[in-house]
């Protein structure tokens, strides 16, 4: 399954890199002074100028960064060293987890193979690698494993590269975590709301998914309503409030506070596949992600709406390649890391309809990743949503985006009955630049007629 063609707009993430190496060791400062010194010109020829310096209409699709994109960085100047201070418990942190070798977080030191069948383990386990667990999936008539390396490899990737060399035609991959993407905090104030497709029978006959944290189904906006919550994530703390937000965009219904979601008489099957780390932080894995998809299939949901963030996986990508094919659409929200960073899975996939949020003046959220993976924009800055354990709150982040566009194809759907993954006949305004571009991607998705 091929990848959307992505690119990271800018060098600033190597500045930031470079920044933190200098605090965790000052003996570096001469030489990297020498190293930009010499390569700066380099660096300011190959950025292209940006074409609204003056002010942020959200076009600069061409890879700059208006003045005030400066704001998503300025957590760095922090006066009394406490930014400081966290980038090396972070570093700290992170030299004790798992990495592979392009540097991204596994969760455990194992394999993880897709659909591997009777006669391919045969040739895994005379390798020396053991089968440590074994998890069928009926939604999408498949399997997916766990194995464990034998000693003789010294890294997890030589065991990779063997196993693909024996077995070529299987997907084996580290067992990759995932984040929650990180959004602005709730607040309470002026929120808008999500939009509206229709009225309080709006989504009959719709049945949709969401990967997300744990629902609270007590809240009064999904009290009574359809809802299915399962939950696939290990042992740990669950975050409520991410997933109760999204799922009172979706289904909501709460005619004492005047609160209507977008589909408020559909189905909706929420899974929780999060955690609460350490620090914290909602994190997932690739295993989790795949059982978590298989069982939404095996509801039959027209559209999965997917609040994760992270790097590619030939496992992950070899499930959503089996989704497609019998007939699902998967969302994903393309993540909050800025402007500057690399693209995100599993919305940097070509099959995966990747979203970026805007605001109420269709200004695009400034922390919304951007490249050729964003395909539509929703409303999703200051969204109004149910809070965990009782109320609403604005929330502002493309996961809250994302279910909107779910929402839209959702309906679609159901009106046209069709399965393809094209824009078709949909009504979208266009933002930014004229046609397709990497800040808005085809633009804004409105909802179509019955």
């Amino acid at each position: 399954m091929p990848r959307k063609s992505c690119r990271a707009p800018s060098q600033l993430p190597y500045v930031v890199l470079a920044l933190m190496l200098v605090l965790r060791c000052p003996a570096f400062a001469v030489p990297l002074a020498v190293a930009v010194t010499a390569l700066a010109p380099v660096m300011v020829t190959a950025q292209e100028p940006d074409d609204d310096l003056d002010d942020d209409d959200g076009d600069d699709d061409d890879g700059g960064f208006d003045v005030d994109d400066l704001d998503d960085y300025d957590d760095f100047d922090d006066d009394d060293g406490e930014r400081v201070d966290e980038l090396n418990d972070d570093l700290e942190r992170f030299e004790d987890e798992l990495t592979d070798e392009e540097g991204f977080l596994t969760a455990t030191a194992e394999i993880i193979a897709f659909d591997v069948e009777p006669d391919q383990l045969r040739i895994v386990e005379s390798l020396g690698f053991r089968l440590i667990e074994r998890q069928p999936l009926s939604g999408v008539a498949g399997s997916i494993d766990r194995l464990e390396a034998p000693a003789e490899y010294a890294t997890l990737e030589q065991a990779i590269d063997a196993l693909r060399s024996a077995v070529p035609a299987a997907p084996f991959d580290v067992n990759h975590l995932y984040d929650l993407p990180e959004s602005d905090p709730t607040a309470a104030g002026p929120d808008v709301a999500a939009g509206a497709i229709g009225n309080p029978g709006a989504g009959q006959g719709v049945r949709i998914g969401i990967i997300d944290t744990l629902v609270d189904p007590d809240h009064p906006s999904l009290r009574g309503q359809r809802l299915s919550v399962r939950d696939f994530a290990g042992s740990g703390d669950r975050d409520r409030v991410h997933a109760t937000a999204v799922a009172s965009i979706l289904v909501g219904r709460d005619d004492e506070a005047g609160y209507l979601g977008l589909l408020p008489a559909g189905e909706l099957f929420a899974v929780n596949v999060f955690t609460l780390g350490e620090e914290g932080r909602p994190r997932t894995d690739t295993f989790t992600m795949i059982r978590a998809l298989d069982w939404l299939a095996e509801q039959r949901v027209d559209v999965i709406s997917v609040s994760v963030a992270g790097p590619p996986s030939t496992a992950l990508e070899a499930m959503l390649g089996r989704l497609q094919s019998l007939g699902h659409l998967v969302v994903a929200a393309v993540g909050n890391d800025g402007p500057a960073a690399p693209p995100l899975y599993p919305a940097a996939y070509a099959n995966v309809i990747g979203v970026t949020a805007v605001d109420a003046d269709l200004r695009v959220y400034r922390r919304a990743g951007r490249g050729a993976h964003v395909d539509y924009s929703a409303r999703g800055v200051r969204v109004r949503a149910a809070v965990a354990n009782g109320g609403y709150a604005a929330f502002t982040g493309t996961s809250f985006a994302t279910p909107v566009i779910a929402a839209l194809l959702a309906g679609e759907r159901r009106n046209t009955g069709s399965g393809r993954q094209t824009t078709g006949d949909r009504k979208i305004r266009d933002l930014g630049r004229p046609g397709r571009d990497e800040v808005y991607g085809d633009g804004l998705l409105l909802a179509s007629d019955p």
